[in-house]
């Protein structure tokens, strides 16, 4: 009994084994999976879920650069668009500054000028997927604010971040999505500033803050005074005084006479309290002369003057010509350092900062000067729409630059992305090898297993069928 125990018990298994092996098989084949769970093939399931997370965190990072390309697109096509703009005023300024075109004729170019300004606004605060593409890390607020008056845009200012907005777009690698405006359409690379006009004021020796084009409006500050030394005062009349800035008095002793720079001699008396001068240019100062101890010799005469970036409505006094005065534009902050030891007249002087100019702010000063919002002379307009060309010409390189580097950026994350799906679809592949089952090697297996399950099958009925008489016979 123990040898049927035997033979019964290695049947059972022998049925047993090839018909899980069956069950298996006829899973593979039903599910086209070899490892359906890890019990499977436990060696396998693990490097199948090690490959399977490596294409989903390269699915993240495919899909990170596919946002950023289409958002760099879109900041590409608004950059060309300004580049495009920029061309056009450049043509409308080379016509301007020519000399052969009217006021009218300039007016109407600076109406076009003021929709390339809106039209330049609109583009510099380009979104897309719901973000401005401009603002740097800040991209739920408009990245450029304009000021207006009347309607007309006077100032755009820059209120996004300065620093880029990034996601990962490769194991180990931020790409930048959003860009910083202030880069784009601006050049920070400030030099001395530059004063354009008949004031005689000069740019001083100390750094300045301004950036771009301005203007500086030299006026009479009201006060004429002298030197202590030489006894001389301010006339009764010196209300009327018309010298503007450092001058000098020469008196001579035994002559009894007096005169303004290098204006004719007038005599006095030391009775004379309102005793007036003028000088070769015709400007005037009265002087009071009961104070003169009686020495001849020269001294300075000042009248004092009121400096302003922001037409008048804030302004820097100057009675001290032998010291920098420090003039604040109170709209953006900038300092403006002036050397007064050479005003000698009142006026507008424009300023020019080179290697700091702005989108916005130079096409709002060739629109005014287009304008002549400053009435200006007609030469004058045209050396200062020649100058606005100087202006033109470094945004416009800058935002060439810009363009070439955001394409370059385009191209590599083209590059990339090819890379990283490339290692996608590898590691896709490789545990597709390893999970699903191979069709052929299967049904071969299977038909195997089939026959050889029908063998034992028809071995144990021929075994079990065996009585104790078919032994005795």
């Amino acid at each position: 009994m123990s040898g049927w125990g035997s033979i019964y018990s290695n049947t059972v298994y022998a049925l047993q084994t090839q018909s899980a092996a069956l069950a298996r098989l006829q899973d593979q084949v039903s599910s086209g999976l070899r490892v359906a769970k890890a019990s499977d093939d436990p060696g396998s399931a693990v490097k199948i879920m090690d490959l399977r997370r490596k294409s989903a965190s390269l699915d993240t990072y495919l899909a990170n650069l596919g946002q950023t390309s289409q958002m760099l697109d879109s900041s590409l096509n608004a950059v060309q668009q300004i580049s495009t703009s920029l061309s056009r005023v450049r043509e409308l300024l080379t016509q301007a500054s020519s000399g052969t075109y009217s006021d009218a004729n300039r007016a109407g170019m600076a109406e076009e000028v003021d929709t390339l300004i809106e039209q330049a606004l609109s583009l510099a605060n380009t979104s897309n997927l719901g973000q401005y593409s401009f603002g740097g890390q800040d991209v739920s607020a408009a990245p450029y604010v304009a000021q207006r008056v009347g309607g007309r845009i006077t100032d755009v200012r820059y209120a996004g971040s300065i620093e880029q907005m990034s996601v990962p777009g490769a194991p180990g690698a931020n790409i930048a999505t959003q860009l910083v405006g202030d880069e784009i359409f601006r050049v920070s690379k400030p030099g001395a500033p530059v004063l354009l006009g008949s004031t005689g004021a000069a740019a001083g020796t100390s750094p300045s803050s301004v950036r771009g084009d301005l203007w500086l409006t030299v006026r009479d500050g009201g006060t004429t005074s002298y030197a202590a030394a030489s006894g001389l005062a301010a006339g009764s009349s010196s209300a009327g005084d018309t010298i503007v800035g450092a001058h000098t008095i020469t008196a001579d002793a035994a002559g009894s006479t007096v005169r303004l720079d290098d204006g004719p001699a007038v005599a006095f008396t030391a009775a004379d309290d309102d005793l007036q001068l003028t000088n070769a240019a015709g400007q005037s100062v009265h002087v009071d002369m009961t104070g003169w101890a009686g020495a001849g010799g020269q001294w300075q005469v000042s009248r004092s003057v009121k400096l302003s970036l922001d037409d008048g409505a804030t302004a820097t006094t100057v009675t001290d010509f032998t010291q920098q005065a420090a003039v604040t534009d109170p709209r953006t902050g900038g300092v403006l350092m002036v050397d007064p030891s050479g005003i000698n007249a009142t006026g507008l002087d424009a300023v020019t900062v080179p290697g700091s100019y702005g989108l916005f702010g130079t096409l709002i000063n060739i629109r005014d000067l287009l304008s002549n919002t400053k009435g200006l002379d007609s030469s004058r307009q045209q050396e200062l729409l020649r100058q606005a060309t100087t202006s033109l010409t470094t945004v416009t390189d800058n935002i060439t630059q810009k363009l070439a580097a955001i394409g370059s950026r385009i191209q590599a994350l083209d590059s990339m992305t090819q890379t990283l799906q490339a290692h996608r679809n590898s590691a896709s592949d490789q545990a597709d090898t390893l999970q699903n089952s191979d069709v052929v090697s299967v049904a071969t297996d299977l038909a195997r297993c089939q026959s050889l399950y029908q063998m034992t099958l028809a071995s144990a009925a021929k075994l079990l069928s065996l009585s104790l008489l078919d032994f005795i016979q």
